[in-house]
């Protein structure tokens, strides 16, 4: 019976001078997924604003101390302030900007891009270097949603969906109807073909199990909530120390979650351990908007949930 235990957080946001945050966190993150027994580290993207120029992606990550495999998403604010595509998927090992690997525990990790939007011509065409949208954004398109059919429907194992928008609706990617149709579907013909789709880019907290898949909103690490006006809870002297430092709510420690996946003779089980923090300085987003739902009804908090769900083998 397939295990398999992985590590998994999001939207570290990583610019130095423009945020407060240092390298240091992240090491945090990677040292507990190793201490978890997890077998590989995901980000669902944003994990840095230039990689190509921070030392940190190559030394904290693709090089940590444990040998472990990093894998991750492209998230919108990855070429804000890098040059070109192709430096950043260098700069993060990454073969292609979506692409799967087949783990030997016996899952399928399907990293995919929605970061593609119309360009100036109306055709559709993924974010350029030193931007961070495109209009009617956050999309997959078409290329990309057929290598995803044909990726998950030949797979000979069970599929795990990473991304940095979401596919849930009704706020998700625009492309979410046809991935959300197709898990629906190879899940009905093949229960627990697609068992996690997770998710980064909306900064809250959200675990639910809907047809037979357990979907994922991964937490910020740090940065839970932005907003042009100050956060007026943040100490003078830390606002002070960087760009953008008095525009976020933080977390007090970096959140991140180790997901175990067991495979029983009837079902699968799907166990999340997340974590609880506070507010950095006492300082919550609510005097900055931030006690406003986002368009899934959900608000800012300084946690990744923890728990368990059983996925059953049978016919939906």
């Amino acid at each position: 019976m397939r295990r398999l235990v992985f590590g998994i957080f999001s939207d570290y946001h990583l610019w130095r001078g423009s945020h407060p945050q240092s390298a240091a966190p992240l090491e945090e993150i990677v040292r507990r997924a190793h201490e978890g027994g997890a077998s590989f580290l995901i980000h669902c993207g944003d994990l840095c604003h230039n990689a190509p120029d921070e030392p940190a992606v190559r030394t904290v990550l693709r090089e940590n101390p444990f040998g472990m495999p990093v894998y991750g998403c492209l998230g919108n604010h990855e070429l804000e302030d890098a040059g070109s595509l192709e430096a950043v998927l260098a700069a993060y090992g990454m073969p292609s900007p979506y692409y799967f690997t087949d783990r030997p525990e016996g899952f399928r990790v399907i990293v995919l891009d929605t970061n593609h939007g119309k360009g100036s011509d109306g055709a559709l065409c993924h974010y350029p270097p030193y931007a961070k949208r495109l209009p009617d954004g956050d999309r997959l398109g078409g290329a990309q949603l057929d290598w995803l059919e044909e990726a998950v429907r030949t797979s000979p194992l069970p599929c795990l969906l990473f991304s940095h928008a979401s596919l849930e609706e009704p706020a998700g990617s625009p492309d979410g109807a046809r991935v959300r149709a197709l898990i629906r579907e190879e899940n009905a013909r093949r229960p627990g073909r697609v068992l996690l789709c997770a998710n980064g880019h909306n900064h809250t907290d959200s675990l639910r199990l809907r047809d037979g898949v357990l979907w994922f909103d991964v937490n910020a690490a740090l940065l839970l909530y932005w907003s042009r006006t100050i956060n007026p809870g943040l100490p003078e002297d830390f606002r002070a120390s960087a760009r953008m430092a008095g525009n976020y709510a933080y977390a007090s420690e970096p959140l991140s979650a180790l997901v175990e996946i067991a495979e029983e003779a009837d079902r699968w089980t799907i166990r999340v351990r997340g974590r609880e923090s506070t507010y950095l300085f006492g300082a919550p987003p609510d005097p900055m908007g931030g006690d406003v739902p986002n368009g899934f009804g959900r608000l800012p908090s300084p946690r990744i949930s923890s728990g368990a769900w059983d996925i059953s083998k049978k016919p939906i």
